[in-house]
């Protein structure tokens, strides 16, 4: 059976070192303890001494650095999603007494440097980023060794682990729907943005793809961003430019925030919903009062999503439980029907 002299010299450490990775009685970097544990596995050493010395352990997450893009903290109707999780966040924080600092990026993205330096000297012993995976981000945060999760987010080099919604089956479950209801020329809004917003796109073009409609470019119309006025704007001229609608039935907005603008260009081009157009959004975070005919929509767990979030910070610091690698954990969302789309045909 291995010793912990064996680990230290293949893993080219102190033995005091292996003993506190295995142990998790000091401060080691994600890095160093990961490397240590896969050794420890590949040469037999009886990791379940280990499970049992951990339980007895305390909460492994004690201080917590929130970093997020600055407009996404806003308090705004039409940033419920950003709000609805970064709330979950917090109330599940206070309940485990884990501190949770927030860490306020540039308008609309994170800063590495500012973010490294912010940790340097702190009690976080780990990072929760919502909403923002640029490359530069990711390969800063990666090589740092700080254990790290990724909220609405993915790292495409398997780096650092991450928790999103199942962006593209969840949108191709809602656009299936609108196909069950019979309708087949689905306009698509959607928004130039990063990888999980591509996910839905690829959700509606599947879905259609698998029951043999050709997917007709002229039906997705990609917009700058995800605002309501955005949205509006962009329908009515597209209404205006197609009188007959190219035959359009229903449309499928690639978020709730986009489907208030949507009705409203409908109602006021004189088109009723859905007597006339059915709309379906995706997230469900919008109050029922906000719209004149609630929204048909896809369900996202984003306070189940905090939640795992929590969970998989705590794997990576907790010695027993660290997998050694990265974990992308999508969950599901749920088609929940209201009012805002009717069967046709």
């Amino acid at each position: 059976m291995a010793t912990l002299k064996d680990i230290a010299d293949r893993a080219g450490v102190s033995i005091s070192t292996v003993s506190r990775a295995l142990n998790g009685t000091a401060p080691i970097s994600a890095k160093v303890r990961q490397h240590i544990m896969a050794i420890a596995t590949e040469q037999g050493y009886p990791l379940h001494k280990v499970a049992k010395a951990t339980v007895a352990q305390t909460e492994p997450l004690r201080h917590i650095l929130l970093a997020t893009p600055r407009n996404l903290m806003l308090e705004s109707e039409y940033n419920l999603v950003s709000l609805t999780l970064i709330n979950a966040l917090k109330t599940l924080c206070l309940q485990r007494n884990i501190q949770l600092r927030p860490f306020l990026g540039e308008h609309d993205t994170i800063n590495e440097q500012q973010l490294l330096r912010e940790l340097q000297g702190g009690k976080e012993s780990g990072i929760l980023i919502v909403n923002d995976d640029h490359p530069t981000l990711l390969n800063a945060v990666a090589e740092s060794g700080i254990p790290a999760v990724l909220i609405n987010g993915e790292d495409p080099s398997m780096r650092l682990s991450s928790v999103t919604p199942a962006n593209h089956y969840a949108a191709a479950a809602g656009v299936r729907y609108l196909i069950e209801q019979g309708h087949t020329r689905i306009l698509h809004l959607t928004w130039t943005s990063r990888m999980t917003i591509k996910q839905r796109e690829r959700g509606y073009r599947d879905a259609l793809m698998q029951v043999g409609i050709a997917v007709d470019e002229d039906l997705i119309l990609s917009l700058p961003d995800f605002h309501p006025r955005t949205a509006r704007d962009a329908l009515l001229r597209w209404l205006t430019a197609n009188p007959d609608r190219l035959g359009v039935t229903a449309i499928f907005c690639a978020a709730d925030n986009q489907a208030i603008g949507v009705i409203d260009a409908l109602y006021q081009h004189g088109l009723r919903v859905p007597e006339d157009m059915s709309v379906m959004g995706m997230d469900d975070i919008l109050p029922f009062d906000m719209l004149p005919v609630s929204l048909t929509t896809v369900h996202l767990p984003f306070e189940t999503i905090a939640r795992a979030a929590l969970q998989l910070l705590a794997q990576q610091m907790t010695p027993a439980q660290a997998l050694g690698i990265a974990q992308r954990t999508e969950l599901a969302g749920q088609v929940v029907v209201r009012e805002s789309v009717r069967r046709v045909g």
